[in-house]
């Protein structure tokens, strides 16, 4: 069973810091990378190749994803709002 999603209600929440504007460059260099959209999540939790950090979503799209949270995963809420200023730019999906 998956636990709710910790609520974030500010963008600079330290939490955050692997969200923040992020390029693909800089995520390579980390030896990290970022995993969107809801079929690419379900996917990406569901194996076990490689370790998740965390999760991060927004609050429309918990419902959605509820079901493959898992328990040994961080994830993590926020409004449209706190996603925009934590992305650097307007997010329009």
């Amino acid at each position: 069973m998956s636990a709710a999603p910790t609520p974030i209600l500010s963008a600079e929440d330290p939490r955050l810091e692997d969200y923040r504007d992020v390029r693909d460059r800089d995520r390579r260099r980390a030896g990290t990378f970022l995993v969107e959209g809801e079929v690419p999540l379900r996917a990406f939790l569901s194996q076990d190749r490689f370790p998740v950090r965390s999760v991060l979503l927004s609050e429309k799209r918990v419902a959605v994803v509820q079901g493959v949270l898992r328990p040994d995963v961080e994830a993590y809420v926020a409004s449209q709002e706190v996603l925009e200023q934590v992305a650097g730019f307007r997010l329009h999906r």
